[in-house]
């Protein structure tokens, strides 16, 4: 009987932990549409903005800056109108609750951690299909300095892993 209510208190508690090391980590995450010739893409527009949770604002500007400087560094001409692809892009900062366990210490200790999301996803503005997606998920420091550094990486890291980038398609 012993071992059962064991059994019931450890695996819970080792899947909270699991998920709490996940978050710990930045998580980037690619995806495209491989029918699709990228290099048929000269031109960018920046499209819509979303912001979910209570992402700060001025990070939010910081990020689509990122995105911005992105674009035209992989050789992408900025317009205002009738621009081959639209960038859109998404923002969330939420907060998470993991759980921590040890032998010396008895019962749990919950923290907040914040973490953040960011998605860019690249439409084809001809078709209005999405053809590029990438995301990528960091835990939030309580420096804002640091979160400047790791949104920069953060976006960075996307557009290495997109079509234009040194690290595509390696797994």
């Amino acid at each position: 009987m012993a071992a059962l209510c064991l059994k019931r208190l450890v695996a819970p508690t080792l899947a909270l932990g699991l998920m709490s090391v996940a978050v710990g980590a930045q998580s980037v995450e690619v995806s495209h549409d491989g029918t699709v010739d990228f290099r048929a893409f000269k031109t960018y527009a920046l499209g819509p903005v979303t912001v979910t949770g209570d992402a700060d604002p001025l990070m939010v500007q910081r990020i689509v800056s990122a995105v911005d400087g992105q674009m035209s560094a992989i050789g992408l001409r900025k317009v205002d109108k009738d621009p081959d692809v639209l960038v859109a892009t998404q923002h969330w900062r939420g907060v998470s609750y993991p759980y921590w366990w040890s032998k010396q210490f008895s019962g749990y200790d919950v923290r907040k951690i914040f973490a953040g999301r960011v998605v860019v996803e690249m439409i084809d503005a001809r078709t209005d299909k999405v053809v590029f997606r990438g995301s990528a998920e960091e835990t939030l420091s309580l420096k804002q300095s640091r979160n400047e550094r790791k949104a920069d990486d953060a976006v960075a890291e996307i557009f290495e892993e997109s079509p234009w980038g040194t690290d595509f398609d390696d797994d």
